[in-house]
């Protein structure tokens, strides 16, 4: 009897504690997910991201576009499981042993071809930033229609993110290309992290729960299944996933691929040449200008910046830059953002100081950029932890004309992510090419005309 009592008595005490886990990771109590089934969804082809609204818009968008434009299998209907918090996702997602802590880099998961998502990860999120986290769930559902036979990790989140890639390429958001060469450019940074394809199989957990695990899981496996892919194309991959066979399917076995893929990132790293030029900060006058040709989607093809001004803000002398979105507020100290003006009232200022350039620009410079971003109108603040580099100095070509230009990477510090690239040039005293990474839909700009004193 007394041992009963005892074992009651550590039972109680174990769910104690697991409650005190569950309260210390600020997680409401496990609820049962509600289910929504997707069933031959009309054609939706949104021409800018804005015009997705509801779940059935976005997952409509992703069948249409892999069944006519990637001429994939298309499992239909689709259910959806929605979980209202950490630990609903946890416990019915995964199984009461769970504890939300043992998912926090799990925002979503397929399982027989069910997508789970934690909405407590995505609330507040818009659906079409959401499409891609969507897109890359339903590459697993696809796979999961054309077999159960095993794969490789590598392989299954590859091919999901290729998945992905390619929805949002179709969409004209984010294309294909600049994909993987942001891909590649992140792989080349870090290239001394990372892992063999074949010891991710193993270790695929491991890794990603580290500092910069996406980076070294997810890009990595994207990068050398988009390879794999375009090398020997979909009828070999779709029969791949039909039969588990890696060597029958590529004609290569998979440690061989691993083996090729690893010299093949190898040789893409460049070569360091030393170059002399020294960039110094430029000078500008009232009436500089630039104009930039624009690809982004739902914005115009072309946007011209001035400088309209000189003025003071929050006693620091500065320039205001005009277009057709507002007005710039930038630092004549440095050149960096101070603030947004709209119908001249500041609706965003930094907190802190920034260094989104470090005068003078030279070869392989690398320095930090720490500081705050406030949003006035929404009353938000966001948080900006930046490793910049000049990662290349040289002649680049833009519809303006060919200008030496120093090459200019933005990488979040935690992980390691590239956010943006900027090439300036001393002879447009500006920026001539922009691509900017850190929205759902890539900004790609280039200089069209100038006209600088």
């Amino acid at each position: 009897m007394l041992t009963c009592l005892i074992s009651i008595k550590n039972i109680g005490s174990v769910l104690i504690a697991l409650l005190l886990v569950w309260l210390a990771a600020g997680c409401d109590f496990p609820r049962r997910p509600r289910a929504v089934t997707i069933s031959n969804p009309p054609v939706v082809r949104p021409s800018k991201p804005s015009d997705i609204k509801t779940l059935h818009d976005a997952m409509g968008t992703i069948m249409t576009i892999c069944r006519e434009d990637l001429r994939l299998p298309t499992p239909d209907p689709i259910e959806l499981r929605l979980y209202e918090n950490e630990a609903s996702f946890a416990s019915y997602g995964q199984g009461w042993k769970t504890l939300p802590i043992d998912l926090e880099n799990i925002t979503a998961f397929t399982h027989s071809g069910t997508i789970h998502i934690n909405l407590g990860k995505t609330e507040g999120e818009r659906w079409e930033k959401l499409i891609g986290l969507l897109a890359h769930e339903y590459g697993h559902a696809i796979q999961a229609s054309i077999s159960d036979r095993p794969t490789g990790a590598w392989f299954n989140e590859g091919f999901a993110s290729w998945v992905a890639a390619r929805v949002l390429d179709s969409l004209g958001w984010r294309g294909y290309a600049l994909a993987l060469e942001r891909a590649k450019i992140e792989l080349i940074n870090h290239y001394g992290a990372l892992k063999r394809l074949n010891d991710l199989d193993w270790h695929w957990r491991a890794v990603l729960d580290g500092p910069k695990g996406h980076l070294e899981t997810y890009v990595l496996a994207f990068f050398a299944t988009a390879r794999l892919i375009d090398r020997q194309g979909l009828p070999a991959t779709m029969e791949y996933m039909r039969t588990g066979d890696f060597k029958k399917s590529f004609h290569m076995s998979a440690q061989e691929y691993a083996d090729d893929f690893a010299v093949h990132l190898s040789s893409l790293i460049p070569s360091r040449k030393t170059h002399s030029a020294v960039m110094q900060k430029p000078e500008w006058k009232i009436g500089d200008q630039w104009t930039y040709a624009v690809k982004h989607a739902g914005d115009d093809p072309k946007t011209i910046r001035e400088i309209a001004r000189e003025d003071k803000f929050e006693g620091e002398a500065s320039y205001v830059v005009q277009s057709s979105k507002g007005e710039v507020v930038r630092s004549k100290k440095t050149l960096e953002r101070l603030a947004i003006l709209k119908a001249g009232q500041v609706i965003e200022r930094r907190v802190g100081s920034s260094s989104n350039f470090s005068w003078p620009l030279t070869l392989g410079k690398q320095w930090r950029s720490n500081y705050s971003w406030q949003n006035l109108v929404t009353k938000t603040t966001h948080e900006v932890s930046l490793a910049m580099v000049v990662s290349e100095i040289g002649n680049v070509n833009v519809p303006a004309g060919t200008f030496l230009a120093a090459r200019v990477q933005r990488y979040n510090s935690a992980s390691g992510r590239l956010m943006s690239e900027y090439w300036y040039s001393p002879q447009t005293k500006w920026i001539i090419k922009l691509r900017d990474y850190s929205d759902v839909v890539f900004t790609d700009n280039e200089l069209i005309s100038f006209n600088v004193h």
